[in-house]
């Protein structure tokens, strides 16, 4: 009985050892001599003790049941737990469930069994639920159980202000004769609507509200980052209006500065109160000596909301599909327009019968039905120019000698340092602040020297805002005329001396020209803008720099 364990033991660890099949064959041949010279009894004692069930065998048996069991119910997809991983837990469990060294019962094996398996579901690896998972075998396969979340727009997943937009875009091609007020909310669920109209009221209010509570210096450094960020991480998409009119003040770094200037206009034409002049404080010697009283001077700030109108137009040709990459293309054409327009009307406009700029009189590059929108109002270098606030450039340009002139031109008005009071630059005219010795180097203006910077916010204590609508192509009298080209504009204005009127958001609708085989996509808002008090020699709230080679 000795002789043939230890050969059948030789035998079992050079196949462990995986020996070569020489040696193995012989330690076999020796096993199966050995076992053929056993006794009739001994052999009959070994096949009783091949039949005993150890807790090595149960412990084996349970694992392998496991792992059946739970590879056969996962879902699709699926990573199941590793073989180390039930092995590890079948130990675990004997430890909790029995004494060591002792066959389980009946039912201690359910109970083993029961927990193994309810703790492995529980660990079981389920892909993400999106499109390219990186243990996908085929990252385009798309398994039956599994939720596919686009990387890109589809019109099953666009936006709210989008899906708006798209409605228009496609209103009419299986609509025709359906008015497109009503194609505007096609599909979008009212209590979805409201919460967006919701939303994008509180953000107009965040931007007006932190336009205010910020600095101009603030605002010019970080103020459209600040402007971009929410105040909460809840997803509702905001309607098209708030959306187009939250990009206009991203674009529009002077419009957002006028944001916090904004009044709600109960009416087209509205006439706002307002006082002057500040009551008379006098001395009195005699005690019981009646008050003199003296009036406060008033007038009025007349708001007059005028219509400025956008156009984006696409082909019939473009079908669904190719609309779907190209909506937020024309949203951010809409929003961009606008605030290029309002910048040129609050810097360029004029509403005196021949506008000052003889391209903008003549409608230059526009459709023979439409109206330059500087005319809408008088903007901050009519005013100027008018009040003869003006200071000539054209010895030493943009200088620190003559923009200091030019701020004294302000008066108690250019004191406000961190208040309201801006320079107003075009894009040459910023290169030229970068350029000036006070401001170049570390030595005069310290770790802001734009010699390492790049880049200039403030100068003199005054934020510069730098707008492409500050125009460089005047003559040497600060205005357009198609002749000298050359001259540049620089001003210098108190904001908070002037108020924007708001009367109505955005509005968007199409309309489509089967003559042309077109859809337009128009954009409206309402505004209107006005000094507090007119400027003028008593009242310099701005003042223009020109004549000076841009």
């Amino acid at each position: 009985m000795k002789t043939f364990k230890d050969a059948k033991a030789a035998y079992e660890a050079a196949v462990a050892a995986k020996k070569d099949a020489a040696e193995l064959a012989t330690l076999k041949q020796t096993m199966d001599d050995a076992f053929t010279a056993l006794s009739a009894e001994d052999k009959k004692t070994l096949e009783g003790e091949s039949n005993i069930v150890t807790l090595a065998d149960i412990r084996a048996a349970i694992v392998d049941a496991v792992k059946t069991q739970i590879e056969a119910s996962m879902p699709k997809g699926a990573t199941a737990p590793t073989l180390d991983d039930i092995k590890a837990a079948v130990e675990a469990a004997f430890k909790t469930h029995t004494e060591a060294k002792k066959v389980p019962t009946t039912d201690e094996i359910k109970s083993i069994v029961g927990a193994i398996v309810t703790e492995q579901v529980k660990n079981i690896r389920v892909p993400g639920k999106q499109l390219g998972n990186a243990n996908d075998p085929d990252p385009n396969a798309n398994p039956e159980g599994r939720i596919s979340i686009p990387t890109t727009l589809r019109k099953d997943n666009l936006p709210l202000h989008l899906k708006q937009l798209f409605n228009l875009m496609t209103w009419g091609k299986t609509n025709t004769g359906v008015p497109h007020k009503s194609i505007l909310n096609d599909g979008i669920r009212d209590s979805d609507l409201q919460a967006a109209c919701q939303k994008g009221e509180r953000e107009l209010d965040r931007v007006r509200g932190k336009a205010m509570s910020m600095t101009p210096v603030e605002f010019v450094a970080h103020g459209r980052k600040t402007l971009a960020t929410a105040d909460n991480g809840d997803f509702v998409p905001v309607d098209l209006s708030s959306e187009l009119q939250r990009r206009l003040y991203l674009e529009s770094v002077l419009a957002g500065l006028l944001a916090s200037r904004e009044l709600e206009m109960p009416s087209p034409d509205y006439r706002l109160p307002l006082t002057t002049t500040l009551p008379s404080f006098g001395l009195f010697s005699t005690e019981n000596t009646l008050a003199i009283g003296s009036d406060p001077g008033t007038d009025g700030i007349h708001l007059i909301a005028k219509k400025v109108m956008g156009r984006c137009d696409y082909s019939y040709e473009i079908d669904e599909d190719s609309i779907i990459p190209i909506l937020p293309l024309i949203t951010s054409s809409l929003a961009q327009s606008a605030g290029l327009a309002l910048d040129s009307m609050i810097i360029n406009g004029d509403t005196t019968a021949t506008h000052m700029d003889s391209d903008i009189a003549a409608n230059a590059g526009l459709p023979t039905n439409m109206v330059a929108a500087e005319k809408a109002w008088k903007g901050f270098r009519k005013f100027a120019l008018a009040a003869s606030l003006v200071s000539d450039f054209s010895t030493g340009g943009i200088s620190d000698a003559n923009l200091r002139t030019l701020r004294k031109k302000l008066g108690k008005y250019g004191l406000r340092l961190n208040g309201s009071t801006i320079w107003l630059v075009g894009p040459n005219g910023y290169s030229d602040m970068l350029g000036i010795p006070l401001v170049q180097t570390l030595y005069s203006y310290g770790p802001q020297a734009t010699v390492l910077t790049g880049e200039l916010s403030q100068f003199s204590g005054m934020p510069i805002i730098a707008s492409e609508r500050c125009r460089e192509d005047l003559n040497a009298s600060g205005v357009y005329d198609g002749s000298t080209v050359t001259k540049g504009s620089v001003l210098a204005v108190n904001l908070d001396r002037f108020l924007m009127g708001r009367r109505r958001e955005f509005t968007v609708e199409a309309f489509r020209d089967p003559r042309l085989q077109q859809t337009n996509i128009i954009a409206a808002f309402r505004r209107a803008f006005s000094p507090i008090e007119t400027p003028s020699a008593t009242v310099p709230t701005v003042a223009l720099g020109y004549n000076y080679a841009a």
